[in-house]
């Protein structure tokens, strides 16, 4: 048990035993929050902690997790490498959660590899803290965002002894802060960006001379992040991540020229023409595809006078134009059915009545005829002897007025 925590249980103690018993008042204890720090952090002294993130957690119980926090050869030729460091954290950081009962839980730099792996541990134990009860935060992270390790993920990596694996999907709430252009937990997504990259690097604060953008995330101050750098997601497990990107106005390659005191409008010339070509090489800052809204396309139709037609109003118009084609032709085969039946039924009546005209005139000869010869049998007129002499009509005569009628007939129809 570390000194520290030994005396923030001691004065919790005392506080409750002293605290005069007020009616509707009831003594809180402050929050625990654990901390396991980055390279060469072993473990982080109480000032250091209460400094984390501008004195964000300075209120709480502060407990600091030990471990190696080494990374051979950059410690030394007999130190541990980072996966042998990371793989002590673990079990350390784990035993001070179940030990504690912590609010919060903060990963800094190599830390933050060690509080990835607690964070999937419990996850996955039944008897872990809840999602409602614990939040985990990296600070400066390797491995999460654009992380340097994101690159690897899935590779050995021989140095390090060290694999990356992807970032775990757990129901706990999570913060990750970064800063713009930190080589570490901030490198391009485009490492063929080669001005991109080489900022980047300058940024991580491995090369003498230049700033360390990764050394100064611990002092964030998260209410002083634009809304626009912060986003929030939410995964397969329902756990929240929220991101704080902390923005860096000067490009790390060019602050050594603002230390050495060249004229400011100089380096800001140099800055705003070259940090578009470094932006470039993250693809965060792709220009993202705005989706224009039916009532913003029709309220712009309408101030500019004009309204297009949609693709549905189309079709509509599409579908009446044919079915009034449709009709058209329609009417107009059965205006033409109609027609042809009047005209043959025309030729039927006129048929009809050639017909009838034609079997009149062969009957009024035959009854001439009759009455003439009912005439002399009676004693009315002479009897005749040749009918076909008195009436005119004879079969070939018969015949013909017959091949008239036909021909007619054959006309009419035609």
């Amino acid at each position: 048990m570390s000194v520290a925590r030994a005396v923030a249980m001691l004065v919790t103690a005392l506080a409750m035993v002293m605290s005069p018993a007020t009616p509707g008042l009831q003594w809180v204890p402050a929050a625990t929050t654990i901390m396991i720090g980055g390279l060469n952090q072993p473990t982080l002294s109480d000032g250091e902690m209460a400094a984390v993130l501008n004195g964000r957690y300075a209120d709480d119980t502060l407990v600091s997790a030990e471990y190696p926090a080494q990374a051979w050869p950059f410690t030394g030729l007999t130190s541990l490498t980072v996966g042998q460091s990371v793989d002590v954290g673990i079990g350390n950081l784990e035993a001070a959660i179940r030990e504690t009962n912590p609010a919060v839980v903060v990963g800094i730099s190599e830390g933050s590899l060690v509080l990835d792996e607690v964070q999937r541990r419990l996850a996955a134990t039944p008897d872990a803290p809840q999602p409602d009860e614990i939040e985990f935060v990296t600070i400066a992270g390797l491995n999460r965002g654009n992380g340097l390790f994101t690159l690897f993920r899935g590779l050995f990596i021989p140095i390090f002894n060290y694999t990356p694996r992807p970032e775990p999907v757990t129901p706990y709430l999570t913060t990750v802060i970064m800063k713009e252009y930190d080589g570490w937990a901030d490198f391009p997504d485009r490492p063929w960006n080669l001005l991109s990259a080489l900022n980047a690097i300058a940024g991580s604060g491995v090369i003498p001379g230049f700033p360390s953008e990764h050394n100064a995330t611990i002092n964030t101050d998260l209410s002083q992040v634009p809304d626009s750098n912060v986003t929030t997601t939410t995964n397969s497990a329902g756990g929240i991540t929220k991101r704080y990107l902390v923005p860096t106005p000067d490009l790390p390659l060019l602050r050594p020229l603002r230390d050495l005191r060249f004229p400011a409008a100089i380096v800001d010339a140099l800055n705003a023409l070259l940090k578009p070509i470094v932006d470039a090489g993250y693809s965060r800052n792709d220009p993202q595809p705005t989706i224009e809204s039916a009532d913003t396309k029709g309220a712009s139709a309408l101030a500019q006078g004009t309204t297009e037609p949609s693709t549905s109003d189309t079709r509509k118009v599409s579908l009446t134009s044919a079915s009034a084609d449709t009709d058209h032709s329609s009417t107009d085969s059965d205006e033409a059915r109609r027609d042809a039946k009047a005209k043959t039924d025309e030729d039927d009546d006129a048929s009809d009545k050639l017909g009838s005209q034609t079997k009149k005139s062969d009957a009024e000869p035959g009854a001439d005829a009759d009455k003439k010869a009912g005439g002399d049998e009676s004693g009315k007129g002479p009897r005749a002897t040749d009918s076909t002499s008195d009436t005119g009509v004879g079969p070939d005569r018969d015949s013909e007025d017959k091949q008239d009628a036909r021909d007619a007939n054959n006309a009419a129809d035609a």
